[in-house]
Formats: C-alpha cells, sequence, structure tokens
C-alpha cells in the first residue's frame, strides 16, 4: 500500500525498487483506514526509468483509503545513475516525457505568460456536495450496524444493499465551465514577489500538448483538478510549490508520485 503511493501508478513506478525498506516506519488505524509513515534515514529508489537514485527523508506521509486523499513530503536529493550512451538517450527522453504536462511545466509557463503556447488550456470546475449521498462515516457506520449484528435486523439485508448503493454514489457533482480562463483569473503576484494560484472553485487543467513535442493522444489529453485549501498557494521559479499541502491534485498529477519526480532544476534539452 505505501509503495504504490508513494512511488505513484505511473508506467515508470513499475521501474522503481525501494532498495531500503527497513528505515520506513509505518503505522496503520484500522478505525479510520488510514496508513501513517516516516523514516529517520533516507529512503533510497532506484529509479530505472529517468536514470536516477534518489534518497527521499520521509517527514510526513498520510494515506486515507476511505478519501483517496493522500500526502507526503520531505527533502530529496537526485544523483544521475551511470549508463550506457543508448540508457543515457533514453533516460533524457523519458524525463522529458514526465515534465512534459507536470506541474512543473504547467507553474514555470504561468511564470513565463506562455501557458497557453506550451500547450494547456485552464476552465474553472465547480464542485458541489451531492445532497443525495450522506457522508462516507453515516454510511459505514449503518452498513456496520447492519452486517455486525443480524439478529437485531431479520431484513437487514435489503438495508445492506440500500447503504451500500447510497455509498456507490459520486460524492460531488461537477459543473465545467468550458470557458477558458486568462493567467489572470487564477495567477497572482504575492508581497514577496512568489507568484501563486488563487482562484474560488477549482481549477481543471488540460494538457494538450504543444508543437515542439507532441507525446500524447489528442483524443485524450490529459486532465488535472486543482483544489485549494482556501489560501494562495505559492510557488517559485522553479515551478515548485512552497507549501505542497497547499494544493490537493485530482487526475493525472495525482498519479504521479516519486517515479516521477525530477531535480528542482531540471531544464528541458534545447531550453
Amino acid at each position: 500500500m505505501f509503495t504504490r503511493a508513494f512511488l505513484g501508478s505511473t508506467a515508470n513506478a513499475r521501474q522503481c525498487k525501494i532498495l531500503n525498506p527497513e528505515v520506513i516506519d509505518l503505522h496503520y488505524e484500522t478505525g479510520t483506514r488510514t496508513l501513517k509513515a516516516s523514516s529517520d534515514e533516507d529512503i533510497v529508489v532506484e529509479n530505472k526509468a529517468l536514470g536516477y537514485n534518489i534518497g527521499y527523508h520521509l517527514l510526513d506521509f498520510v494515506k486515507e483509503n476511505s478519501s483517496g486523499y493522500q500526502f507526503y513530503s520531505g527533502p530529496v536529493l537526485f544523483e544521475e545513475m551511470k549508463g550506457t550512451p543508448s540508457q543515457q538517450t533514453q533516460w533524457k527522453k523519458n524525463r522529458l516525457a514526465v515534465y512534459l504536462g507536470s506541474s512543473m511545466h504547467f507553474l514555470r509557463s504561468v511564470i513565463a505568460h506562455n501557458f497557453a503556447n506550451e500547450g494547456f488550456n485552464v476552465f474553472r470546475l465547480v464542485r458541489k456536495t451531492n445532497p443525495d449521498r450522506p457522508s462516507d462515516e453515516i454510511l459505514r457506520a449503518k452498513i456496520r450496524q447492519f452486517t455486525t449484528e443480524p439478529a437485531k435486523y431479520p431484513g437487514g439485508q435489503d438495508s445492506i444493499n440500500y447503504y451500500s448503493a447510497k455509498y456507490r454514489r459520486p460524492k460531488y457533482t461537477d459543473y465545467l465551465d468550458t470557458n477558458p480562463l486568462t493567467e489572470a483569473q487564477f495567477a497572482k503576484t504575492a508581497e514577496n514577489s512568489l507568484q501563486g494560484l488563487q482562484f474560488a472553485d477549482l481549477l481543471y487543467i488540460v494538457y494538450k500538448g504543444n508543437k515542439a513535442h507532441t507525446i500524447i493522444d489528442p483524443a485524450h489529453p490529459p486532465s488535472t483538478t486543482l483544489i485549494p485549501d482556501g489560501k494562495i498557494a505559492l510557488f517559485d521559479n522553479n515551478g515548485i510549490f512552497i507549501d505542497p499541502g497547499s494544493i490537493t491534485t485530482d487526475g493525472a498529477w495525482g498519479l504521479s508520485g516519486v517515479a516521477d519526480l525530477l531535480p528542482i532544476d531540471y531544464v528541458p534539452a534545447g531550453q
């Protein structure tokens, strides 16, 4: 469970290996179905997809199975692997493929005021709680009640089916405004000259690729939903969020983990 969440769910994750899993402290809370982790030493990850040996000092890790939410943070060190010329060429291609459409790419394009030319479209997404679906806590309690005490509820299976059907309903109803946003509608400059994202509702970001690098299926462009915590989400000139917890991602960026991390000073070839 930890490995899938930490390394991510992309193809690159299958070419990664944690070399010292014994340094990871894991704690699973059964009642809340929450996995927590930390490490006193760097977690060493061998990434054969991108050609990096990574040292990740895990300060905080949380994965909530009930909601799907996960968060981790800590300082990271990268060491480039030594490889043959053909390996080096492949690693460069793979790194570029990871960069294009990533949060780093998007934020850098916002800084450069050319996110549209870089292949991004940004839209407003309005999300509201589904009034026909009770909370997870209520639904789980009801299902547990009729499952663990069947003698008290002869017709309990009907109730279980009823609340299970409620559980499968979507938590939210979404409305997508298909009018593309301008930079001024979601990007701001803070007092300390840092750039930031600040917006009402949610941001829905679609990466269509650009003329220089067409690596995606145009019929199914990757998309990401950004969910703010209510404050401005600051990022630096490298395209890195100052506080990773200021934004929750859902979609393409949410699938990425350590397997798709790039050094903060990564620069695509030719730029």
